[in-house]
């Protein structure tokens, strides 16, 4: 992450104001629940300043408001990979996203009892039925078959949530062109991650890269060796 003295540097010698418009930082983010958002709001000069603390404090968005001078961050602390310059991109109008995922064919690690992978996307949102991996596997996963490519903006997740919540955690996100079944899916673009560990206040989680990630396939998998179930109630893919 930039040096925290480069930053302020450069926030306090960029006092040009500029329209207020909607930025997207396309790197890698952590997934963030949705019933408990981290927002924070500062007071600032101008679009650019708004950008540049964006880029500091390691947010996913932000907003400026010229009216106020006010820049509002989404996600801050939540990058989790700005090492590279940061890019801000106009993200797509509300409405024009649409889910793909649902009712479409799923591949997975074993699953315990009749806890199938398909269950993740039949669109239900209640504590069961849900996908359960096999205990006893490391590095669980499951992945969704869109049926084409798509260029993706949005995965939402909800993991179980009447037991055992805790599991889910370390997880990475992916999307990949081609299936890949063999448990290794490093070869597909990295989406999001999530940390954890999950709290069933949490509710749904949302995992945005408002850059897009062109893809056909989605994986959701543990990225640490432990043995701990994965447990999907239900996973929805938003494309534009």
């Amino acid at each position: 992450m930039m040096a925290w003295w480069l930053c302020f540097l450069i926030f306090f010698m960029t006092g040009v104001r500029a329209d207020n418009t909607l930025y997207i930082v396309g790197h890698v983010t952590e997934c963030m629940s949705a019933q408990q958002p981290v927002v924070t709001n500062y007071t600032v000069l101008s679009n650019i300043q708004c950008a540049v603390l964006c880029k500091c404090m390691g947010a996913s968005q932000y907003n400026y408001t010229s009216t106020n001078n006010t820049c509002t961050l989404l996600g801050a602390g939540l990058v989790s990979n700005t090492s590279s310059a940061a890019m801000f991109i106009r993200s797509p109008q509300p409405g024009t996203l649409k889910e793909v995922a649902t009712l479409k064919t799923t591949y997975a690690s074993p699953y315990f009892q009749s806890f199938v992978s398909s269950y993740a996307v039949t669109g239900n949102t209640l504590d069961t039925p849900f996908y359960h991996s096999l205990p006893g596997l490391v590095y669980p996963w499951w992945i969704v078959d869109l049926g084409d490519n798509y260029s993706v903006y949005q995965i939402l997740i909800y993991p179980r949530r009447d037991s055992s919540v805790q599991r889910f955690h370390n997880i990475e996100i992916r999307v990949g062109t081609t299936l890949n079944s063999s448990g290794n899916l490093t070869s597909y673009t990295l989406f999001s991650t999530y940390l954890g560990p999950y709290a069933s206040s949490y509710g749904l989680l949302v995992c945005n890269r408002m850059d897009g990630v062109m893809g056909r396939y989605v994986s959701i998998q543990r990225a640490s060796p432990e043995d701990d179930m994965l447990q999907l109630i239900n996973v929805r893919v938003y494309v534009h």
